[in-house]
């Protein structure tokens, strides 16, 4: 009788599993919730999303004392059996608020904290968070997505982003001085640049095309996809520009 009892049990639990799986599952989504807040002495940024927008821009009067401004939105979708899961109950469990070490880098990721069993069983919950970063021109910044677009403003030094599947905006009015060294797996990458700027680059596109606006590249078109690699302008700001991109597009406009 006890066997029978444990396999009636179990077979309830693979219904409601099938049943939470199936269309009828409903989402509900949180409130927003904004948080800001600036530290100082920053020397580092490392950014990590899954699912979001991330702006990093730098700012010159940052510049004489580290300072980094970070807004952060975020809420999130449950999915969840007739829609019983309160969207509003999860969104405590993200963890997403900046941390500086004692070397001065800032660490922006996004966590959930521990569920039980059938709760992760029975409930899917999808954080997203939008970040908004202001800190000092040449700092050196790692920022990755998997999910959502990046917008890079005014970082002239060290940069490395990824993006899994988005679109990712580079705008260096001042130059590059530093590397930028840049992957898309799926999307669109569009690198903006000073006319009389100078640079070295190296552009690949595994599947779609590469394109320059203004400016003079020496682009090699191939049967799925394109390369390009040289110098380009002057060497005043010799800086080095790295990008690839699986499937998607290159777009290099000078401005």
């Amino acid at each position: 009788m006890r066997c029978r009892g444990e396999i009636r049990v179990m077979i309830a639990l693979l219904i409601m599993l099938a049943a939470a799986l199936l269309p009828g599952c409903i989402k509900g989504t949180s409130p927003m919730i904004v948080e800001e807040m600036e530290l100082c002495s920053a020397t580092e940024l490392s950014i990590s999303n899954p699912l979001g927008d991330v702006k990093v821009s730098g700012a010159e009067l940052n510049n004489l004392n580290g300072a980094v401004y970070i807004r952060t939105e975020k809420y999130v979708d449950a999915y969840s059996l007739f829609g019983l899961a309160s969207p509003e109950a999860y969104l405590g469990k993200v963890m997403a608020t900046p941390v500086m070490n004692d070397t001065g880098r800032i660490d922006m990721k996004v966590q959930m904290a521990p569920r039980g069993l059938l709760e992760r069983l029975f409930v899917r919950v999808v954080p997203h968070v939008n970040r908004v970063v202001e800190g000092p021109t040449l700092i050196s910044t790692s920022a990755e997505i998997q999910f959502g677009d990046m917008e890079l403003k005014n970082l002239p030094g060290d940069v490395k982003a990824s993006v899994s599947v988005g679109k990712l905006i580079a705008d260096s009015p001042a130059g590059v001085w530093g590397e930028h060294r840049i992957d898309i797996d799926v999307g669109e990458l569009e690198l903006r640049v000073p006319k009389r700027g100078g640079f070295e680059y190296d552009f690949l596109v595994d599947i779609g095309k590469a394109e320059s606006e203004d400016l003079d590249l020496d682009v090699k078109h191939r049967f799925m996809g394109a390369r390009a690699a040289g110098l380009a302008g002057t060497l005043n700001t010799p800086g080095l520009i790295a990008a690839k991109v699986k499937i998607g597009s290159i777009a290099v406009k000078a401005q």
